[in-house]
Parts: structure tokens; sequence; C-alpha cells
């Protein structure tokens, strides 16, 4: 999301590698704890306790042990940043839906007169009264087909850019440290430019042609991602609304 990116990138990396760093301090308390053997018999006390009071145990050094004021800091931090994109996905999804029905509408005035006579020969005698309906409501779906993809074009053609971007400022600097790259080759030198653009325009390319889809065995690695897309999709779609107003 790029409003993340520049309003809270920071903060959201802060947080997050606080987080990483209380859990390896309670990581590594833990693993002390599983060798700790305060009755000197030579058995680690892990071992000589039920499994309901090893779980007390092992939560009671848990919060022992991380900052609770920096554990409640970041996760709020994390939370505002996935709010945010929620609330930005959710502006998109219904700023797709409102045009898609616009357009559908504007399709199907223009092409009223040759569809709507059709759809009364093809619908049965008793159910024509739903024809200008069915008509109505097919445009608006195709329209909403329609900007979806097309949003998804944008979208597609932003992350080629954005992560050509990334990737080439990345290695220009990991060239300039090592010595493999002038220090008057910067990411502002046209050739750096020019090879910004051609990475953009092939991961665009590799987007499309995959049919926005990650191939084999991408998709393997990738699958935690896909799945946390799939429910933020979800989630989002149920907070538009599940659709349109019906047409007036």
């Amino acid at each position: 999301d790029e409003g993340v990116r520049l309003v809270i990138w920071e903060r959201m990396y802060e947080s997050f590698h606080v987080l990483v760093q209380n859990y390896y301090a309670a990581y590594q308390a833990g693993l002390k704890d599983d060798k700790a053997d305060d009755d000197n018999d030579g058995v680690p006390d892990v071992q000589q306790i039920e499994a309901d009071e090893l779980l007390t145990r092992k939560i009671y050094l848990f919060f022992r042990t991380v900052d609770p004021k920096q554990v409640s800091e970041a996760t709020t931090t994390l939370w505002a940043c996935i709010l945010s994109v929620v609330a930005t996905l959710r502006i998109q999804f219904a700023q797709a839906i409102t045009l898609g029905c616009a357009v559908g509408e504007i399709l199907h005035t223009h092409l009223k007169p040759k569809i709507d006579p059709f759809l009364e020969t093809a619908i049965p005698a008793d159910l024509k009264a739903w024809a200008p309906i069915a008509a109505d409501y097919s445009f608006r779906l195709i329209g909403v087909i329609v900007a979806w993809w097309l949003s998804r074009l944008i979208t597609a053609f932003h992350a080629a850019v954005r992560g050509a971007d990334m990737f080439v400022t990345q290695a220009v600097a990991i060239m300039h440290k090592k010595g493999y790259l002038s220090p008057e080759i910067t990411v502002e030198s046209p050739q750096i430019s020019a090879f910004v653009g051609l990475i953009a325009f092939l991961g665009f390319y590799w987007q499309l042609s995959n049919g926005f889809g990650i191939p084999f065995p991408l998709n393997v690695l990738l699958l935690p991602f896909t799945i946390a897309e799939w429910v933020l999709s979800t989630f989002v779609f149920f907070l538009s609304g599940f659709g349109t107003a019906p047409p007036q």
C-alpha cells in the first residue's frame, strides 16, 4: 500500500523489529528455562511437571521477559497499518464498483433498443417484465468486471515500477559498496534510469503473461501471502456492503 509506505512505513518497520526482538528475548529465556534444574536432581524442571503446569510456566515466563510498553506500542502501530491498508482497499473497491456501474448504465442506455427486444423474445412470456432488470444488472456486472480488471492493471503497473526502482536502487548501492560501479554512476544516471524502465517493463509483462497469477513453484513459496491477500480481499468485500444499490 503506497499510503503506508509514504506515511507510516518506518514506524511499521520499527514496530515489527521491536516485536521480533521481544520474541527472540522470550525464546532465549525459554531455552534457558528448559535447562533449569532448581532442585539439582540432574533432571530439568520442565520435564518433571504436568502439561498444564508447563503451559502456565511458559506463559508466565513470556510475560515476565517481554517489555509490555514496547509490545503494546508496536502492536498498536501494526494494527493502525492494517486498518490503513483495509481503508485504502475499501475505497478502491467501492470506486471500481461505482465506476463500473456507471459505465454499465451508459452502455445499457445506448444498447437498450437492441438488447431489450432480444431479451423479451428469449425470455418466457410470463417473465418478460424481468427483461429490463436483467439487462440493466448484466451491463452493470460487465462494467464492474471491466473496472476491476483495469484497477488490477494499474496496480500491476505500479508494482512493476516500484519493484524495479527498489531492485535497481539496492543493486546500485551494493555495487558501489563492493567497488564494482563507478561513484559517478548513480540511480539518477540516464543508463540506470533506462535499466529501471527495462526491469519495470519485464515485470509488468510477466504479470500480464501470467494473468496476474503466480506460477509454480513461486505459488507454493508465496502461499502464506496469497492466503493473507485472500483474507484481506474478503474482509474488504464484506466491509464494502456486499455490492451496489439497486438501480433507480
